[in-house]
């Protein structure tokens, strides 16, 4: 069924519900909003998903306490709603208490802005871009276009949804929304974030410690902007509550961000953020100063174009095959991948060869293509898109590689075995000059609790409590600068034979502490930041699993 059509009562199924978004809205959350945006009797308000009414529900009682009469109210609240059904539920429930509410059943994306509303509330559809596509997605990123915002096809609906709605409020206006937690942090929510800074005074965002919606994993926050065209906010002010019931009981700070910049998640998330601007101003840098960070390559068929030892042999593609950095990462957490490491490996039956032929070809390499073609392998979806199907594309050698997605935060393991890799790695090039250094420093460096949590400000937390960073993002955790490095190349072969033990035995906490201990004497961090900088990962650890679990437990330093 697609977002932009309009559904009956027998078509409104739970999988109908969740393909269009709807997740309907707890009536605290709802008169929470409602009393941070209707300031008066005189505010009009819009909802332009609102479902069966709950907003609009809240909205009258809120009109009602400001001394709005039923007349006033009637002519100044409009509801728009995509479901026939749940818009006759709407209707039914503001009669009930004495309001003949106007409705609209049609797409949102659809009605021409007005600028003649004060107030726009409500929890927009939730549909992420695999599944929010054709027209309706044309038509959505064609509104955010008209209203100033350009969004990659990544974005998903709420997204241009709410930069359509800004475009009905008049000067002054003020807006209040649920929406997901990506507003904080994913890329594509970058031009949402500048364009909400840009365009009111103040920006307020209230965000959970338990879900707000348990039936789905998706993170919630509420969003209060205020003034449009009014003057522009210097950052946001963050409100922490421990869950929906706890909502008027609340911590509150003020961060400043600017244009595109992620907005930090928590209190913890803020303070990281300055201690990493701290980190950034004593001489510290990001990982793009060393080097580039690229995707391992996507092979479109792994039990094919990775092989065991024994599979080489079996097949005699000894000519038509290189080094490969087995898939997975969980024999990256040392310091290096060396030949020894990749030999034992290779003994205990891992795939540690990728099929890339060259131009001197095997003896079997004929019947091992046929061998692909009559299994199917040559049209899976990646395979039939590329020519020679065989071959797989951007395969390189990287001098490191930098696990991106676990729970205990990226680890960098410099490429002694010249091997290449696969996707479920990431690849770091040094640049030319910096690339002995690299190898040597970067490795034991990324241990270092203020890289660490540099990742948690940059990185994304996905379900059971995994950290991911995608390239663009990797780049940026905060490091030592070369010329610091360089400073220290003597002293790196001490510093790197101790950890290395230390990370043999699995104790990488001890390994984190021992890095901060030995650039703190080096002079190159401060002990006082490096402990407020542990202090801090054990607390973004710590929520970060508590999110995943729904409840609160202890997490050291090594998550």
């Amino acid at each position: 069924m697609a977002y932009g059509s309009v559904l009956t009562e027998e078509q409104d199924t739970p999988v109908e519900r969740k393909g269009r978004g709807a997740f309907f809205t707890p009536a605290r959350i709802a008169s929470y909003i409602v009393r941070q945006t209707i300031l008066s009797s005189d505010d009009r308000v819009l909802e332009p998903s609102c479902g069966e009414g709950e907003f609009l529900t809240a909205a009258v009682l809120r009109l009602t306490e400001h001394g709005a009469s039923s007349e006033q109210i009637e002519s100044d609240i409009l509801g728009c709603e995509l479901h026939e059904q749940s818009a006759c539920e709407a209707r039914k429930r503001l009669a009930c208490i004495g309001i003949k509410a106007h409705i609209e059943t049609q797409n949102f994306f659809f009605v021409e802005p007005t600028r003649s509303f004060d107030v726009v509330i409500g929890n927009p559809p939730y549909i992420r871009y695999q599944d929010f596509s054709g027209d309706s997605r044309t038509r959505a990123l064609e509104c955010a276009h008209l209203g100033g915002v350009k969004l990659s096809a990544l974005s998903s609906s709420w997204a241009p949804f709410v930069v359509h709605a800004i475009r009905f409020l008049a000067e002054g206006g003020r807006i209040g929304m649920v929406l997901p937690a990506e507003l904080l942090t994913s890329g594509y929510a970058g031009p949402v974030r500048s364009y909400l800074l840009s365009s009111f005074a103040s920006v307020t965002v209230v965000m959970f410690d338990r879900p707000v919606f348990p039936e789905v994993q998706e993170e919630v926050v509420l969003l209060i902007a205020e003034g449009l065209h009014l003057g522009e906010a210097d950052g946001i002010t963050i409100h922490n509550v421990l869950d929906i019931e706890h909502i008027d009981d609340r911590s509150t700070h003020f961060t400043v961000v600017k244009g595109e910049e992620r907005w930090p998640v928590g209190r913890c998330g803020s303070d990281a953020m300055t201690l990493m601007h701290s980190a950034l101003e004593a001489g510290l840098t990001s990982l793009s100063t060393w080097g580039k960070v690229r995707l391992g390559a996507v092979t479109g068929a792994n039990d094919f174009f990775t092989l065991t030892d024994e599979e080489v042999r079996r097949y005699r593609l000894a000519q038509d095959v290189i080094p490969l950095c087995p898939p997975g990462s969980r024999h990256l957490r040392l310091l290096s991948y060396g030949l020894d490491c990749h030999q034992q490996l290779t003994e205990r039956g891992m795939r540690t060869s990728l099929f890339y032929p060259q131009k001197q070809l095997s003896e079997g390499f004929f019947s091992y293509i046929e061998r692909g073609e009559m299994s199917g392998v040559s049209q899976s979806y990646k395979c039939r898109n590329r020519h020679p199907w065989w071959l797989v594309p951007g395969v390189s050698t990287p001098d490191a590689f930098l696990t991106y997605m676990n729970g205990a935060g990226p680890n960098i393991c410099a490429n002694h075995a010249r091997a290449a890799c696969l996707n479920s790695v990431h690849g770091i090039t040094f640049y030319e000059g910096l690339r002995d250094v690299g190898m040597e420093a970067m490795p034991l460096l990324s241990l270092s609790s203020i890289t660490q949590l540099s990742a948690e400000v940059y990185g994304r937390s996905y379900g059971g409590g995994i950290l991911k960073l995608e390239p663009r993002e990797a780049s940026k955790i905060v490091v030592v600068a070369p010329e610091q490095a360089l400073g220290f190349k003597d002293e790196l072969k001490t510093i790197n034979k101790a950890v290395a033990g230390v990370l043999s035995s699995g104790a990488r906490d001890d390994a984190t502490r021992y890095v901060d201990k030995a650039l703190s004497e080096l002079g190159v961090i401060s002990l006082d930041l490096s402990n407020d900088a542990q202090e801090l990962l054990v607390r973004m650890r710590e929520r970060r699993a508590a999110r995943s679990k729904g409840k609160k437990r202890g997490v050291g330093i090594d998550g």
